[in-house]
């Protein structure tokens, strides 16, 4: 094959889905087109977005040949989804996934594969994440810092240690293990993933200095206010009974690791303040699943549902079980008006 016949492989491949924001995105390829690294392309999958945002990041990635727009036609959608379709269509050997609002520094994709092609029984590296607002750099506040405690177990406790930006995965890796994003998650995406990639025993190298930024959520790029929604939150309890069962088919499921993902069921049934019929719901899934025992289960649903009762019991609800009551709740009503509660 001549030189000029030559298929061209890059060695990064960047898969990045987008929903509008374009305007946020723009940071974002300026951080890519400012690597020190030139051996990449971007995976642009676009999610639907609406015809005037669409037409902006056409215009956007035609000024970069590594740049690839592709569209998510369904029946799916969302980052998941749209995740997979970039990666199916990617040609790297190595792979990261980057948020459409998030950057990365200059050096960021030169010091991740220098670890990776000279540990090639690695299977990523994983770096710490900035905090930022307007441009990456104007803050220094970490996103979460590593430490010795073990990584699965912080995840499984909610305390994430890294995101989705943090992590170039060498492709033949999670192609290995059949990793792929969770097409029905609405929340805990990255979560979910890196929980899996390290249950099934993926290595990996973390490195001791930030190397990427994640913004901080705006009204252009905000989850929304129904994170605590019922169907987000039964969600949730279905991602996590699937960890739980990854983890017991790992043989990952330890004592701690249980205990941290019960306390996980837990928020979500009884602390998100759901209704009556989804906090059963999503506590009989943690008993039906193993993440607390049938004492925890009836301990703890007993003293919710006693705690909510409680609440629930106004002054005319309480008159209402004890009529005699009536004359005592005057009684003080009275006296605290004719006591006055003089101005001084």
């Amino acid at each position: 094959m001549s030189d000029e016949t030559k298929i061209y492989y890059p060695t990064v491949s960047i898969v990045i889905p987008i929903k509008n924001r374009v305007e946020l995105f723009s940071t974002t390829l300026d951080s890519l087109q400012a690597q020190t690294v030139s051996s990449w392309e971007a995976i642009l999958v676009d999610d639907s977005s609406c015809p005037r945002e669409r037409t902006k990041l056409k215009s956007l990635a035609e000024r970069d040949s590594r740049t690839h727009l592709l569209d998510n036609r369904g029946p799916v959608y969302g980052a998941c989804p749209s995740r997979n379709l970039g990666l199916l269509s990617s040609r790297g050997e190595f792979v990261l996934f980057l948020d459409a609002d998030d950057a990365l520094a200059p050096d960021c994709l030169q010091k991740r594969l220098q670890i990776l092609q000279t540990n090639p029984n690695l299977d990523f590296v994983v770096a710490p994440v900035v905090v930022f607002t307007a441009s990456p750099g104007d803050s220094n506040l970490m996103w979460n810092i590593f430490n010795e405690e073990d990584d699965l177990d912080r995840f499984t406790a909610g305390d994430s240690p890294w995101n989705t930006n943090s992590v170039l995965w060498r492709r033949s890796s999670i192609d290995r293990i059949k990793l792929r994003w969770r097409e029905t998650s609405r929340s805990w995406q990255d979560w979910d993933f890196h929980l899996r990639a390290l249950a099934a025993g993926l290595t990996y190298f973390r490195l001791p200095e930030p190397d990427c930024y994640w913004r901080r959520p705006t009204n252009l790029g905000s989850i929304g206010s129904n994170a605590n929604s019922p169907i987000k939150a039964v969600n949730r309890a279905r991602t996590l009974r699937d960890v739980i069962q990854v983890l017991v088919s790992f043989r990952k499921l330890t004592t701690v690791r249980r205990k941290n993902l019960g306390y996980l069921f837990y928020q979500q049934a009884f602390k998100s303040r759901q209704k009556h019929s989804v906090m059963l719901k999503i506590w009989k899934t943690a008993r039906q699943n193993g993440a607390v025992s049938a004492g925890e289960f009836w301990a703890v649903l007993l003293i919710e549902m006693m705690t909510r009762g409680v609440r629930r019991i106004t002054i005319k609800g309480f008159i209402r079980i004890f009529p005699s009551a009536a004359y005592a709740n005057n009684y003080f009503r009275h006296s605290r008006s004719s006591c006055g509660h003089q101005k001084r």
